[in-house]
Order: C-alpha cells, then structure tokens, then sequence
C-alpha cells in the first residue's frame, strides 16, 4: 500500500518551527538576546519581536542569525524540517 503524503504544514507552522529553532539554537550557543542583538546590529526588542514572531524572519536574516549563532544556515534548516 503506497504511504499517504505528509500534511502540509500551514505558514504558522513554518513561523512557530523557525522560532522555535532560532531561539534553541541560540539557548544552545549560551548567548543571551542582547548579546545576539549586539552581534547583528539590532535592539534587544527586534530579537525579541523575532523569537515572539511579532517580526517575520526573512532569508538574510535567517543567514545572518545563523552565522551571529555559529551555526550553518544549512543545519539551522535541517533542524526547522524535522521539528
């Protein structure tokens, strides 16, 4: 019997999983939200608004987070497929 297709996952979905890894891998690293703000050249509450997603996560940001993070964007990616 042929397997059935995952359920597609809703815009929300994707926001709460690139969160949700965002602010674990930041956790992860030991880096506090000002400290990454500090790294990327943004206010504590644009980090903020980010991990509460009040502020969408656009591709270079995503980027830019990632390497702030010291991680590849690639893993950061993998990590948001299998949540």
């Amino acid at each position: 019997m042929p397997s059935r297709p995952k359920k597609s996952r809703s815009r929300n979905d994707w926001q709460r999983a690139i969160v949700a890894v965002i602010k674990a891998s930041r956790e992860d690293a030991d880096m506090s939200r000002q400290e990454l703000a500090d790294r990327l050249g943004l206010t504590y509450s644009q980090i903020v608004n980010m991990e509460n997603s009040r502020r969408a996560v656009g591709l270079i940001d995503f980027i830019l987070l990632a390497e702030a993070i010291g991680v590849e964007p690639i893993a950061l990616f993998e990590r948001i497929a299998r949540w």
